[in-house]
């Protein structure tokens, strides 16, 4: 617990547990995002000692190299409340006071970490932006767009669309989406397609998650997080998922990723918000990458999809381009083609002597 019993101070031993992990995050390279408290904690605490609360994390941790939320789901209160009349008005309430206290975080914090805050989407609030617009200063846009597997795809990437072009510019993450196993659902497959999806899209980056990790569940019905299924933590780590994600960014990391722009009249077929299990391009003059989500998640035509029989790689500069054809699940690299390209960003494609081990995909360029 966070504070004593009778709520008046910090709790030691919560609090030395809580920078144990931090360190060990930091130790690792990584850089932990610290969410001060959940929305309806502001009922539970109040507004001064969730105040005192923030002023303990800031002096403990800001000079590490951390990113600030203020809450988690911002505007949320209990859930009893979630059917009453005035819902939206107590909605608004949260959102003012959270914001009142991050306007606060950012005076007290000597190192300036970025501040931002999750949205809750029970009342579409599907980005930071969506949920504190100009009530509240950010560095960064995070967003949480759903869990419901395939259905969570389109209004991911509509989110993400929205956020990308807001003036501002901010970096835009989602910090929430579609935890692999959640409800039953959201597998390995789809982990990749919403990794790939958003890091082309503009992405800053991407947060991948589990069902039995979030709550750190222990396969116990009385654990918290039970009612979206029943794995346990250590088998939640071992999921595919994650391991995927992880190549993605190990791939992302040899390229310098941070220049690229989503390019997606560099491709085609292409996805659109209408039809997102389509490829991906993103890139710069010299530097592209294209993904293909797996055929699977394709509305079938003919038994299955055929409209990724071909790929075609356009506006290129000219000139010779190498292309390898990699697996997303292993890194592996499938194939490789040698692309010569003429100054109309057309041109044919050489492959190797040996042929690629899926005759019926081929790269065009």
């Amino acid at each position: 617990m966070v504070l004593d019993p009778d709520l008046g101070h910090p709790d030691p031993l919560w609090w030395d547990a809580a920078e144990e992990r931090l360190a060990t995050m930091v130790a690792a390279g990584l850089t932990p995002a610290v969410v001060g408290a959940w929305s309806y904690y502001l009922l539970d605490f109040g507004d001064e000692r969730i105040r005192r609360h923030w002023r303990e994390v800031v002096a403990r941790w800001a000079a590490l190299p951390v990113v600030w939320c203020v809450c988690g789901e911002v505007g949320l209160p209990h859930y009893d409340e979630l059917t009453a009349e005035d819902l939206p008005d107590r909605v608004a309430d949260l959102v003012a006071r959270w914001s009142a206290i991050g306007a606060e975080l950012r005076e007290i914090d000597p190192y300036h970490r970025p501040v931002t805050y999750h949205p809750c989407p029970a009342f579409r609030h599907h980005t930071t932006l969506d949920a504190v617009g100009d009530k509240a200063q950010v560095d960064l846009v995070w967003m949480q767009t759903g869990h419901a597997d395939r259905g969570s795809v389109a209004q991911s990437l509509r989110a993400l669309d929205r956020a990308y072009d807001a003036e501002p510019p901010l970096p835009v993450v989602n910090s929430e989406v579609c935890y692999e196993g959640i409800a039953a659902g959201s597998s390995a497959t789809l982990q990749r397609m919403l990794f790939w999806s958003h890091m082309l899209g503009g992405a800053a980056g991407h947060t991948y998650g589990a069902q039995g990790i979030w709550a750190f569940a222990r396969g116990r019905a009385e654990d918290p997080g039970d009612v979206w299924g029943t794995i346990d933590w250590q088998e939640a780590a071992r999921l595919a998922g994650a391991a995927q994600t992880g190549l993605g960014g190990r791939l992302l990391a040899g390229l310098r990723w941070w220049e690229h722009r989503p390019w997606q009249s560099g491709v085609a077929p292409a996805a659109t918000r209408e039809s997102p299990f389509l490829p991906y391009c993103a890139g710069t003059e010299t530097e592209r990458v294209a993904y293909v989500p797996a055929n699977s998640l394709r509305e079938p035509t003919i038994g299955i999809s055929l409209e990724l029989r071909t790929l075609a790689l356009r506006e290129l500069g000219a000139g010779t381009w190498t292309v390898d054809v990699v697996n997303p699940r292993t890194g592996a690299v499938a194939a490789t083609h040698r692309a010569r390209v003429d100054t109309t960003g057309s041109g044919s494609c050489t492959a190797p002597t040996s042929p690629p081990p899926y005759p019926p995909s081929r790269t065009g360029c």
